[in-house]
């Protein structure tokens, strides 16, 4: 009996060393795949004109006060549409350019992978283990979200977003762990600060501060709500949350526009152009089931309310209880709305997948104490242990992106896809004969335009909030010879027309008299006109 006594610690910390490197392999593996998609993916059109961008803000010390491509953009100012031309993430394009001209684009793509890495592994593990949750059970929800990751693993400014968005998250499940508790008695101005100096950040990177300060006012009011059931007089930490808020609000006016930043949201996050953009596509239930690269999202969604349905079911009445507690059922209402956003846009379906593990974290966690004993549970309480994780997977991330450029081919601006094959060779003609006049082409190519053409002037790009529909329609009746597109194009003054092959308008100038083909490939046709 003593023997057998003797044996089971002994086996006990063999099988907790044994589940630990297992969860630490996953990890590492994840973390080569974030790597690995990266690089795949590697830069999309809408980097060329952040770089170029970026590029004409460094060079002139200032923001461009209209925009420096676009013609069609000068003609709607003519005809009545006096849309201000606002650089809403002039931070983000600074940094893109600074790291063009510093780094090597496998070395920012490798940067980029340890950013997604942090905010989708160990930002959400140093976070939620501190809640009582089941480690297995939080770690497969984990990497369920890092795979969902891999939809939009861009080397974009919504890499910044991801990157903020956690951050946040750990700050208010770390005020969420106090207000349980009760132990602070003073405001947090410590914690303040960071959130303000967050929104400072966020909102000259990316429009997308406005969901970050959505996330503090959601917490505020849920604080405060909580106070007012029990009854009790305001806590710190709502006290906290809601100075928080205010001031990061106030401090969203610190950007080159000030408060016209503000005006600008409106036209942006709900531009008449968001149905034409591919990451604004809505996923349908049969997509989400039959493409690979959505299965882990479904299962992360399976999983999400497969686990609240066995939360209640095993625990009826303390499952009650919590949802009466506005903490708790903010979460469920929260992840309500992340499944919602999630299905109406794949833009919205990673960084769902990500306020999902917290949310549902704090929602299933049991308020008992657990025990210490157990080496596992010691092994994650360990500040050494997160620093190893922390600097392990993104080193891993890092590895993933610059080994699965050996032997592939050359990166470049942009990264060619199924159905896009960069026409380098036609854009290199242009480099060399073109002189400036209105060039059309598609807004894929145009992004290749402005950032290796010395000076051009495109019709529209990729940046669809810049235009509205009139632009749009016309572009779509050139590209596609619609009815009436000479006279459309003739009105533009359009001197040049870089095609790609099988495009409509590449076979409708072909028989237009003052036309003449200057250049073509397998890839694409240039044309002048007389």
């Amino acid at each position: 009996m003593d023997q057998i006594d003797r044996t089971l610690p002994s086996a006990n910390k063999l099988w907790s060393i044994l589940s630990i490197a297992v969860v630490l392999l996953l990890f590492y593996l994840l973390a080569v795949r974030i790597g690995v998609v990266c690089f795949t993916y590697g830069f999309n059109g809408d980097c060329c004109w952040l770089l170029r961008t970026g590029k004409i803000i460094c060079d002139t010390g200032s923001l461009p006060l209209q925009d420096p491509f676009s013609f069609a953009l000068e003609y709607a100012r003519q005809h009545g549409d006096p849309r201000p031309y606002t650089v809403y993430q002039w931070l983000s394009e600074v940094i893109f350019y600074q790291a063009y001209r510093c780094f090597s684009l496998v070395q920012i793509v490798a940067l980029a992978s340890v950013i997604y890495v942090l905010s989708f592994i160990t930002i959400p593990v140093r976070s939620c283990l501190r809640f009582n949750v089941s480690r297995p059970w939080l770690f497969s929800l984990i990497i369920l979200a890092g795979l969902t990751s891999n939809l939009r693993n861009f080397v974009r400014p919504e890499v910044f977003t991801y990157f903020i968005t956690a951050l946040l998250m750990y700050l208010l499940q770390s005020m969420r762990l106090k207000y349980d508790e009760g132990t602070p008695t003073n405001i947090g101005w410590r914690t303040i600060g960071v959130m303000v100096v967050l929104l400072v950040l966020s909102c000259n990177l990316h429009i997308t501060f406005v969901v970050h300060l959505l996330i503090l006012f959601w917490y505020s009011l849920v604080f405060l709500a909580e106070d007012l059931i029990h009854k009790r007089e305001i806590s710190a930490v709502s006290k906290t949350v809601l100075l928080g808020a205010l001031f990061s609000t106030a401090a969203t006016i610190i950007n080159p526009y000030g408060i016209r930043l503000w005006f600008a949201v409106p036209q942006i996050l709900f531009s008449p152009m968001a149905p034409y953009v591919v990451e604004m596509q809505k996923i349908s239930m049969s997509l989400l089931v039959s493409e690979p690269i959505f299965l882990a999202y479904a299962a992360l969604l399976i999983m999400t309310y497969l686990s609240i349905a066995i939360s209640i079911m095993l625990k009826p009445e303390e499952a009650l209880r919590n949802f009466r507690s506005p903490l708790r059922l903010s979460s469920l209402l929260f992840i309500f709305i992340c499944t919602v956003l999630g299905f109406h846009a794949v833009r919205y379906t990673v960084i769902g997948s990500m306020l999902i593990v917290f949310e549902l974290t704090s929602l299933i966690a049991s308020r008992q104490k657990v025990s210490e004993q157990d080496n596992g549970e010691q092994f994650w309480k360990r500040k050494y242990s997160f620093l190893a994780l922390e600097v392990a997977v993104s080193l891993f991330a890092a590895l993933g992106a610059a080994y699965w450029s050996f032997g592939r081919p050359q990166l470049v601006i942009p990264t060619g896809h199924v159905d896009f094959i960069p026409p380098f060779k036609g854009v290199g003609y242009l480099l060399e004969h073109y002189d400036g006049g209105h060039l059309f082409t598609d807004n894929e190519v145009a992004g290749m335009c402005e950032l290796y053409l010395p000076k051009c002037s495109i019709f529209v790009d990729t940046r669809f909030d810049g235009y509205d529909t009139l632009i749009y329609g016309d572009y779509l009746k050139i590209l596609l010879a619609k009815p009436n597109w000479k006279e459309i194009l003739n009105g533009y003054k359009v001197e040049w027309v870089l095609a790609r092959r099988k495009q409509p308008i590449a076979d409708a100038l072909q028989s237009q008299p003052d036309w003449k083909i200057v250049y073509e490939d397998r890839l694409c046709v240039i044309f002048r006109k007389i």
